[in-house]
C-alpha cells in the first residue's frame, strides 16, 4: 500500500477498514501473499489503526540530515 489516509472527519466510521479490505481483496486476487506499507513513527493513531488490521513492525527506517 502506497498511501492511505482519510479525513478526520470520517474517521471511525469505517472507511479506513473498507479500504484496508479492499486493498486485501485485491491482493488475493492477484495472488499476492504479503501486503506492506509504512507509517510516520510519530503517528501512533495509524499504528493503532495498522496493528488492528494484522500489520507489524518488521522494519525501521532511519534517516540524518547532513551540513
Amino acid at each position: 500500500i502506497h498511501q492511505i489516509s482519510v479525513n478526520r472527519d470520517r474517521q471511525s466510521q469505517g472507511v479506513g477498514s473498507a479500504l484496508i479490505t479492499a486493498a486485501f481483496d485485491l491482493a488475493r486476487a492477484e495472488g499476492i501473499a504479503r501486503v506492506v506499507l509504512d507509517t510516520w513513527a510519530f503517528n501512533e493513531q495509524a499504528q493503532r489503526f495498522f496493528a488492528k488490521h494484522g500489520f507489524n513492525v518488521f522494519n525501521l527506517r532511519m534517516d540524518t540530515y547532513l551540513d
